[in-house]
């Protein structure tokens, strides 16, 4: 524990005291992959730790070191010019160079030498896997599992790109024996839908598809690649033409607000208006709207945003229209309408207040002792003031019947309490026609109070 991590390479059956090959210590390695050279004579040790103690990445720190076999080489820290993980490495089947794939997003892809020096950069893009061809003639640079799937094939002689295709979703890959085919496949577990199994020429023609029912595995039949003829110049030339290409992928496009989308409507009728445009052209009186749904009114308040939307389609912008001043509201709610009654009286009675001590002169009147219980018809003094309390409360319960009534109609279920209001609306009328001529006496009378 505390103690660095150590790798050390020995020759087979001499394993003596100090008789090691190679030796290299890692202070930062919880995890290390070991890539032989094909020719046995290196190795390229990948190792990998899951925090970054330097809290520049999430996905831990990685590492890449070159240990030779013996001679006067020494071990080497692979340099790489971007920080950022290590994403593959892969040596060439001819054992002279290896690629690695580093850095940040989009991260970059090199050819390095034995002496770990960068000979070609491939540029920066979203890759993450390379796959070198048997005969080393070729090679594939993809940004398969997270990324977007771009697949890319190169001439290593000529450092030239032959083609580039959209293989998204593969799981499993792999170069045909003879350097001259590569074969893509989704596979079952690891996806559920469209598996299958692709095969891709050098020029990224697609030669064969097809589409299997959880498939589980794609892989080419094993066979020595020196069977087939290494590739050369010819073999460029005569790729074979692609004889079943790959379904059309549309590019996202940019998202337009649907009031600048070509052929967006800016008719009164609001169709093709955002909210915000159809608020400001209510708002600002443009042609056609009458107003918009307002919470705190209960004039027009009678239908909710649903039903107004419904009803632009159907009707157009007469449909935003709220119903005529004066005019019953139907399916309104009954809180909120006793609640913007309630309000108005105060409003009215703070005003009437306001009026009176103005008239009164600069004394504040003393305040009114809280009036008697007495019904609208008892014969003993009535103040407009009580007179108009009662009025009030008399029409709100008018307005409530003409509410639950219009809610009954429609069919919803109501309480006990509010079918005896309705019960009750002979008698509610009676007192509001009896308090509103009372009203109209006392102002004919020009009198404070009324007998």
């Amino acid at each position: 524990k505390g103690a660095p991590a150590q790798l050390r390479l020995w020759k087979h059956g001499d394993y003596g005291e100090g008789r090691f090959l190679s030796s290299k210590s890692f202070f930062k390695a919880d995890q290390v992959a070991m890539l032989w050279n094909p020719k046995g004579g290196s190795m390229l040790v990948h190792t990998h730790t899951d925090v970054d103690t330097t809290g520049k990445s999430y996905m831990g720190e990685t590492g890449l070191y070159y240990l030779p076999l013996g001679g006067n080489k020494k071990v080497q820290n692979v340099t790489l010019r971007k920080d950022g993980p290590i994403h593959d490495v892969q040596w060439s089947p001819l054992g002279n160079e290896f690629i690695c794939i580093f850095g940040t997003s989009p991260p970059e892809a090199c050819i390095f030498n034995l002496q770990c020096e960068i000979t070609y950069s491939f540029g920066e893009a979203p890759r993450n896997t390379v796959s070198w061809s048997p005969h080393g003639r070729f090679l594939a640079l993809a940004g398969f599992g997270n990324m977007s799937g771009e697949l890319s094939f190169y001439d290593r002689k000529a450092l030239k790109c032959l083609g580039t295709v959209d293989a998204h979703m593969t799981v499993n890959y792999g170069w045909s024996p003879c350097s001259r085919y590569f074969l893509t496949a989704i596979l079952f577990p690891r996806l559920r839908v469209d598996n299958g199994y692709r095969v891709w020429s050098l020029a990224g023609g697609l030669l064969h598809q097809e589409k299997l029912e959880e498939q589980t595995i794609a892989a080419w039949r094993p066979l020595p690649s020196s069977l087939f003829p290494a590739p050369d110049d010819a073999t460029l030339k005569s790729l074979p033409a692609a004889v079943a290409g790959p379904a059309p992928t549309s590019k996202a496009a940019k998202y337009v607000p649907p009031g600048q989308r070509a052929g967006a409507s800016t008719a009164p009728s609001g169709r093709g208006l955002s909210l915000a445009d159809l608020a400001a052209a209510t708002g600002g009186g443009g042609p056609g709207f009458a107003g918009v749904y307002d919470p705190h009114k209960s004039a027009p308040a009678g239908r909710s945003l649903s039903q107004m939307a419904a009803a632009m389609e159907s009707g157009g912008s007469a449909a935003l229209r709220g119903p005529p001043p004066g005019s019953e509201t139907v399916g309104a709610d009954p809180a909120a309408a006793r609640n913007a009654a309630k309000n108005k009286a105060k409003r009215e009675a703070a005003k009437k207040k306001k009026e009176e001590e103005a008239s009164g002169g600069a004394t504040p009147a003393a305040p009114t002792p809280p009036p008697p219980a007495a019904s609208a018809t008892d014969d003993g003094d009535m103040t407009e003031e009580k007179l108009t309390k009662k009025l009030r409360a008399a029409e709100k319960k008018m307005r409530q019947i003409v509410e639950l009534k219009e809610l009954r109609a429609g069919g919803k279920p109501l309480e006990k309490n509010q079918l005896d209001k309705i019960e009750n609306e002979a008698a509610t009328k009676a007192e509001l026609e009896d308090l509103t001529g009372k009203m109209a006496a006392l102002k004919a009378g020009g009198g404070d109070k009324w007998r």
